[in-house]
């Protein structure tokens, strides 16, 4: 096979197998993203790699053709020569890997081009898929919807721009790796389960899955997940923003809900006590509290008293007495605006310590009651 450098790039390219391009020193010219694949290797990584690191068993011999390819011609004839040996992939897992070899000339310059094929699986199962992904993968790379392809062993095979930004992760530290060590502890989430049920069952998944980064923060994505021959394939649409506006949709329901109880639990009793109880309790249940009381004006004594409390562990609460002024809750009346604290522990200054000690707060919100 005579051919450039440039036509033989664009060949391998478009084949539809993992293929490698050595030199006489039997050192990888050129490999095609399939042959990436194939070892688990970033696209680049293979150039200039020994044969031997990812074929150890050239080194015992087995592969002894490679040594002179300029002669496998003369010796072997035109279609070159076939061979199954054990092969290694960047993660050090070993499989067994069929290789068909034969001499090419480029520039008047020999070399030996390697078409590889995965052993360990059936025929069928090593190229339709990827040859899909390769013939569409500019397609595929620019789909607003994520698409990537996990293997039989949980490593990222393939994965798309809007994966990446939909994972907070770059394609360097997903492609080659597990699922496991780019997303420590999913193995325990529901998408694994349904990920390994696709994979055993060989039947597709479809749902919504809520997704944590490592940050806190969570997303929201419509899963679509397909068993194909190297493992499953998956594709994602972020819905976060619809998620959040359906939440925010019930949390304002939820609101409007909470102020009509109070509403009618004033116009409904003449007791103050029970109108005080009701927005205690919706208080809590909205803003998700553990505890919280209401302090009244006294007319007489021109003093902010107890007047109802929800949460509290002890009754000290109940014997709370402030001037307007004194104290968060007292400046909170005097001031008609909020306060807050978000660490108790570094308030040097916060008349009520007891709060801190005996019932383990760590926030303190005080606000006016007009």
């Amino acid at each position: 096979m005579q051919t450039s450098q440039p036509a033989l790039s664009e060949f391998l390219e478009a084949l539809p197998d993992p293929a490698l391009v050595l030199d006489r020193s039997v050192t990888i010219r050129l490999a095609n993203p399939l042959a990436h694949s194939l070892f688990g290797y970033h696209p680049g990584e293979l150039t200039a790699r020994p044969f031997h690191t990812i074929v150890p068993a050239f080194n015992r011999g087995l592969l002894g053709q490679f040594t002179h390819p300029g002669h496998v011609t003369q010796s072997l004839g035109s279609n070159g020569v076939g061979c199954s040996c054990s092969a290694r992939r960047k993660s050090g897992r070993e499989f067994r890997v069929e290789i068909r070899s034969r001499p090419i000339f480029v520039e008047d310059e020999s070399f030996t081009l390697c078409i590889l094929r995965n052993a360990n699986e059936p025929e069928a199962a090593n190229a339709p898929t990827w040859q899909t992904i390769e013939r569409h993968r500019r397609t595929l790379d620019q789909m607003l919807e994520g698409c990537q392809i996990i293997g039989a062993d949980w490593r990222y095979l393939y994965v798309n721009d809007a994966v990446c930004r939909q994972g907070k992760k770059t394609q360097e530290e997903l492609l080659s790796r597990t699922m496991m060590e780019a997303y420590p502890g999913i193995e325990a989430t529901p998408v694994f389960a349904a990920l390994r049920r696709c994979m055993q069952e060989q039947r597709p998944v479809a749902f919504e899955n809520e997704f944590t980064y490592s940050d806190g923060t969570t997303g929201w994505f419509e899963l679509s997940i397909q068993p194909v021959p190297e493992g499953v394939l998956v594709l994602s649409i972020d819905i976060t923003a619809r998620k959040q506006a359906e939440r925010e949709k019930e949390r304002q329901l939820s609101n409007l809900k909470a102020l009509r109880e109070i509403d009618l639990a004033i116009i409904g009793s003449s007791d103050v006590n029970v109108a005080l109880k009701t927005v205690l309790h919706e208080v809590t249940a909205q803003l998700a509290v553990d505890a919280a009381d209401i302090l009244l004006l006294n007319p007489h004594s021109q003093m902010l008293e107890y007047a109802a409390g929800r949460g509290f562990r002890s009754r000290e609460i109940e014997r709370t007495t402030l001037r307007p002024g004194q104290g968060i809750a007292g400046r909170a009346a005097l001031e008609q605006r909020p306060y807050t604290i978000t660490d108790l522990t570094q308030a040097h200054h916060f008349l009520r310590e007891w709060l801190v000690s005996r019932e383990a707060f760590v926030a303190y919100h005080a606000l006016p009651l007009v």
